[in-house]
Protein backbone atom coordinates (compact mmCIF):
# COMPACT_ATOMS: atom_id res chain seq x y z
CA UNK A 1 0.00 0.00 0.00
CA UNK A 2 1.30 3.45 -0.83
CA UNK A 3 4.29 4.40 -2.96
CA UNK A 4 7.47 2.35 -3.11
CA UNK A 5 10.75 3.39 -4.69
CA UNK A 6 13.12 0.71 -5.86
CA UNK A 7 16.72 1.28 -6.85
CA UNK A 8 18.46 -1.59 -8.61
CA UNK A 9 17.04 -4.89 -9.80
CA UNK A 10 14.10 -6.78 -8.41
CA UNK A 11 14.40 -10.54 -8.42
CA UNK A 12 12.06 -13.27 -7.35
CA UNK A 13 9.22 -15.27 -8.79
CA UNK A 14 6.65 -12.47 -8.73
CA UNK A 15 5.70 -9.18 -7.15
CA UNK A 16 2.54 -7.08 -7.20
CA UNK A 17 2.62 -3.31 -7.64
CA UNK A 18 -0.66 -1.38 -7.85
CA UNK A 19 -2.37 -3.81 -10.18
CA UNK A 20 0.76 -4.92 -12.07
CA UNK A 21 2.38 -8.30 -11.68
CA UNK A 22 5.98 -8.81 -12.79
CA UNK A 23 7.89 -12.02 -13.23
CA UNK A 24 10.81 -13.52 -15.10
CA UNK A 25 8.45 -14.14 -18.06
CA UNK A 26 7.19 -10.56 -18.31
CA UNK A 27 4.48 -8.58 -16.63
CA UNK A 28 0.76 -8.96 -16.43
CA UNK A 29 -2.12 -6.64 -15.67
CA UNK A 30 -4.76 -7.68 -13.22
CA UNK A 31 -7.98 -8.38 -15.10
CA UNK A 32 -11.09 -6.51 -13.95
CA UNK A 33 -14.27 -7.77 -15.67
CA UNK A 34 -16.15 -5.08 -17.61
CA UNK A 35 -13.54 -2.41 -16.97
CA UNK A 36 -10.89 -0.44 -18.84
CA UNK A 37 -7.55 -1.29 -17.27
CA UNK A 38 -4.39 0.79 -17.58
CA UNK A 39 -1.55 -1.12 -19.20
CA UNK A 40 0.95 1.74 -19.55
CA UNK A 41 0.25 5.35 -18.59
CA UNK A 42 2.55 8.34 -18.39
CA UNK A 43 3.28 9.01 -14.73
CA UNK A 44 2.92 12.78 -15.01
CA UNK A 45 0.10 12.76 -17.60
CA UNK A 46 -2.93 10.66 -16.64
CA UNK A 47 -5.09 9.76 -19.63
CA UNK A 48 -2.09 9.34 -21.94
CA UNK A 49 -1.19 5.71 -22.50
CA UNK A 50 -2.20 2.21 -23.53
CA UNK A 51 -5.31 0.61 -22.05
CA UNK A 52 -7.14 -2.73 -22.18
CA UNK A 53 -10.94 -2.55 -22.45
CA UNK A 54 -13.09 -5.62 -21.94
CA UNK A 55 -15.85 -5.79 -24.53
CA UNK A 56 -17.01 -8.15 -27.26
CA UNK A 57 -14.45 -8.25 -28.80
CA UNK A 58 -11.83 -6.94 -26.37
CA UNK A 59 -9.79 -3.84 -27.25
CA UNK A 60 -6.31 -2.47 -26.79
CA UNK A 61 -6.64 1.32 -26.93
CA UNK A 62 -4.11 4.14 -27.30
CA UNK A 63 -5.40 7.28 -25.64
CA UNK A 64 -4.32 10.91 -25.85
CA UNK A 65 -5.86 13.11 -23.13
CA UNK A 66 -8.35 10.30 -22.36
CA UNK A 67 -9.55 10.20 -25.99
CA UNK A 68 -9.07 6.95 -27.93
CA UNK A 69 -6.92 7.71 -30.99
CA UNK A 70 -6.12 4.13 -32.08
CA UNK A 71 -7.60 0.81 -31.09
CA UNK A 72 -7.08 -2.84 -31.95
CA UNK A 73 -9.87 -5.28 -31.25
CA UNK A 74 -9.83 -9.03 -30.67
CA UNK A 75 -11.18 -9.63 -34.18
CA UNK A 76 -8.15 -7.98 -35.77
CA UNK A 77 -9.82 -4.68 -36.67
CA UNK A 78 -7.84 -1.46 -36.35
CA UNK A 79 -9.49 1.93 -35.82
CA UNK A 80 -7.52 5.15 -36.18
CA UNK A 81 -8.43 8.79 -35.66
CA UNK A 82 -6.47 11.29 -37.73
CA UNK A 83 -4.02 10.83 -40.58
CA UNK A 84 -2.05 7.70 -41.32
CA UNK A 85 1.37 8.19 -42.87
CA UNK A 86 3.04 5.15 -44.37
CA UNK A 87 6.55 5.01 -45.75
CA UNK A 88 6.60 1.80 -47.74
CA UNK A 89 3.98 -0.51 -49.18
CA UNK A 90 0.44 -1.03 -47.93
CA UNK A 91 -0.98 -4.42 -48.84
CA UNK A 92 -4.67 -5.10 -48.36
CA UNK A 93 -6.81 -8.14 -49.12
CA UNK A 94 -10.18 -6.48 -49.64
CA UNK A 95 -11.84 -3.80 -47.62
CA UNK A 96 -14.09 -0.79 -47.96
CA UNK A 97 -13.42 2.93 -47.81
CA UNK A 98 -16.52 4.56 -46.40
CA UNK A 99 -15.75 8.14 -47.42
CA UNK A 100 -14.40 10.02 -50.41
CA UNK A 101 -10.69 9.38 -50.78
CA UNK A 102 -8.10 11.70 -52.27
CA UNK A 103 -4.82 10.49 -53.73
CA UNK A 104 -2.10 13.07 -54.31
CA UNK A 105 -0.21 10.85 -56.70
CA UNK A 106 -0.85 8.05 -59.19
CA UNK A 107 -3.04 5.03 -58.63
CA UNK A 108 -1.44 2.00 -60.25
CA UNK A 109 -3.55 -1.10 -60.73
CA UNK A 110 -4.09 -4.15 -62.86
CA UNK A 111 -7.64 -4.93 -63.80
CA UNK A 112 -10.80 -2.91 -63.56
CA UNK A 113 -12.60 -0.22 -61.60
CA UNK A 114 -16.13 -1.39 -60.78
CA UNK A 115 -19.30 0.51 -59.98
CA UNK A 116 -20.43 -0.16 -56.39
CA UNK A 117 -23.28 -2.70 -56.15
CA UNK A 118 -23.23 -3.10 -59.96
CA UNK A 119 -20.22 -5.31 -60.58
CA UNK A 120 -20.98 -5.94 -64.25
CA UNK A 121 -20.41 -2.24 -65.01
CA UNK A 122 -16.74 -1.24 -65.07
CA UNK A 123 -13.82 0.08 -67.03
CA UNK A 124 -10.38 -1.36 -67.05
CA UNK A 125 -6.87 -1.28 -68.35
CA UNK A 126 -6.10 -4.98 -68.73
CA UNK A 127 -9.36 -6.84 -68.05
CA UNK A 128 -8.19 -10.31 -68.96
CA UNK A 129 -9.00 -10.58 -72.66
CA UNK A 130 -7.58 -7.26 -73.82
CA UNK A 131 -3.95 -6.33 -74.09
CA UNK A 132 -1.96 -3.70 -72.26
CA UNK A 133 -2.32 -0.17 -73.64
CA UNK A 134 -6.07 -0.71 -74.10
CA UNK A 135 -8.95 0.77 -72.12
CA UNK A 136 -12.24 -1.19 -72.12
CA UNK A 137 -15.65 0.10 -70.97
CA UNK A 138 -18.29 -2.47 -69.96
CA UNK A 139 -21.95 -2.04 -68.98
CA UNK A 140 -24.47 -4.77 -68.09
CA UNK A 141 -21.66 -7.32 -68.45
CA UNK A 142 -20.95 -6.55 -72.13
CA UNK A 143 -18.09 -4.58 -73.62
CA UNK A 144 -19.52 -1.38 -75.09
CA UNK A 145 -16.42 0.58 -76.04
CA UNK A 146 -12.65 0.32 -76.11
CA UNK A 147 -9.75 2.56 -76.98
CA UNK A 148 -7.06 0.39 -78.55
CA UNK A 149 -3.30 0.65 -78.42
CA UNK A 150 -3.50 1.89 -82.05
CA UNK A 151 -5.61 4.87 -80.96
CA UNK A 152 -8.83 3.51 -82.47
CA UNK A 153 -12.15 3.96 -80.71
CA UNK A 154 -14.27 0.82 -81.03
CA UNK A 155 -17.97 1.00 -80.11
CA UNK A 156 -20.19 -2.12 -79.97
CA UNK A 157 -17.92 -4.01 -82.35
CA UNK A 158 -15.12 -6.57 -82.34
CA UNK A 159 -11.98 -4.46 -82.64
CA UNK A 160 -9.65 -4.72 -85.61
CA UNK A 161 -6.27 -6.28 -85.01
CA UNK A 162 -4.06 -3.86 -86.91
CA UNK A 163 -3.51 -0.15 -87.29
CA UNK A 164 -4.96 -0.05 -90.83
CA UNK A 165 -8.54 -0.40 -89.55
CA UNK A 166 -10.54 2.80 -89.21
CA UNK A 167 -9.94 5.17 -86.34
CA UNK A 168 -13.57 4.80 -85.24
CA UNK A 169 -15.16 1.37 -85.63
CA UNK A 170 -18.83 0.95 -84.83
CA UNK A 171 -20.99 -2.15 -84.83
CA UNK A 172 -24.11 -0.10 -85.61
CA UNK A 173 -25.15 3.32 -86.90
CA UNK A 174 -23.14 6.41 -86.04
CA UNK A 175 -25.42 9.42 -85.82
CA UNK A 176 -23.92 12.89 -85.62
CA UNK A 177 -26.35 15.73 -85.18
CA UNK A 178 -26.99 19.18 -83.81
CA UNK A 179 -29.90 20.94 -82.15
CA UNK A 180 -31.31 22.23 -85.49
CA UNK A 181 -32.12 18.68 -86.61
CA UNK A 182 -29.30 18.24 -89.16
CA UNK A 183 -27.95 14.71 -88.94
CA UNK A 184 -25.41 12.54 -90.72
CA UNK A 185 -26.10 8.82 -90.37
Amino acid sequence: TGTSTLTGALSGSSAVFSGFTTSATGFGINYIPGATVTMIELANAPGYGIYYREATPDYIEFKHNNVVKQSFDGSGNVTMVGDLTVSGTVTAAGGTMTADTTFNSNIILEGNIYHKDDTNTYFGFNPGTSTDDTIVFTTAGSERMRITDYGSIVVNNTPGTNANWGRIQCGGTITVGNSSGTYIA
